[in-house]
């Protein structure tokens, strides 16, 4: 279904002052200068009086409308203003909905590819959908960088430790090295869990080419037309399932099987190969996501 959507720069200035901007102004009016978000805001939506959307492009539009202006104000905290606990809580909860929503779209069409193959159209959809999940990351890491800025944040909502591990999980790998401290300090305390903090430690070691030291991190890999998911190579193949143990993870083996059940897809686990080797392979085939 398509919008033919006429902004009226006049209804919108009155609608979003007199109504949204009561409520913005009263909450953030200690963070930012409200007026000139909005004056920015209303100068965009005057450039371009009359847009074409689908229903999707337009709810994704005012998505990261949202998002930026939430980034904004995150990004103007600073260590001597006290910002409301609630808020960031809000934020940082909303933030992972976004995350988890993407990847869960990417999660549902892998196994429908590789039952109906890699038509034209599904490749089409995973691209648009990785690129909007990297967006997204991208997004979410400003807002969590300025949240951890003055260090780790206290009496928040446990959902909002888990949204904060999971996005510097998906962060960029130089962002997860400046964080890996950080949440290394939080496990300690107990504001995450073990298996949490592993499983970064996993992913910054993979994102540095580097043999993990979990087995929770792993690939997927088109081969012939078929996606298989490979588990990236371990530092001490030996001692794996000790060391999961020691953070609460069940035993490589039963984690292999669940993986495949959830994915819908071959799920490899070969203890000998190396980083190089499946480097070479991956080169030889086409990845899609990790």
């Amino acid at each position: 279904m398509v919008h033919n959507i006429k902004f009226r720069p006049n209804y919108f200035r009155s609608e979003l002052t007199e109504n949204g901007l009561r409520f913005t102004r009263l909450i953030w009016s200690r963070f930012v200068n409200v007026d000139i978000f909005c004056k920015y805001c209303i100068s965009f939506v005057e450039s371009y009086r009359v847009v074409h959307f689908t229903e999707n492009e337009f709810v994704e539009m005012m998505k990261r409308v949202m998002i930026a202006f939430f980034t904004l104000v995150s990004l103007t905290l600073s260590a001597q203003e006290k910002y409301p606990i609630p808020v960031v809580d809000s934020l940082l909860q909303r933030a992972y909905t976004i995350d988890q929503s993407v990847r869960l779209e990417l999660s549902d069409l892998q196994p429908r590819a590789n039952n109906r193959g890699y038509t034209s159209a599904v490749v089409d959809s995973l691209v648009m959908l990785t690129e909007r999940m990297e967006q997204i990351d991208r997004e979410n890491t400003a807002l969590v960088t300025a949240v951890l800025k003055e260090g780790w944040p206290k009496g928040l909502h446990p959902e909002s430790y888990h949204a904060i591990w999971i996005i510097v999980d998906h962060a960029d790998v130089k962002t997860q090295r400046k964080l890996s401290s950080r949440l290394e300090e939080a496990a300690d305390r107990g504001d995450i869990q073990k298996s949490d903090w592993a499983t970064f430690k996993d992913r910054m070691l993979m994102n540095s080419g580097r043999p993990q030291i979990f087995g929770t991190q792993s690939h997927f890999v088109v081969e012939e037309g078929k996606m298989t998911i490979y588990i990236w190579p371990v530092k001490q193949p030996a001692l794996l399932n000790e060391l999961r143990a020691t953070v609460g993870l069940s035993p490589i083996e039963e984690y292999v099987q669940t993986l495949k059940s959830h994915s819908g897809t071959q799920v490899i686990y070969d203890p000998t190969i190396t980083v190089r080797q499946l480097k070479r392979q991956m080169r030889e085939n086409r990845i899609v996501a990790d």
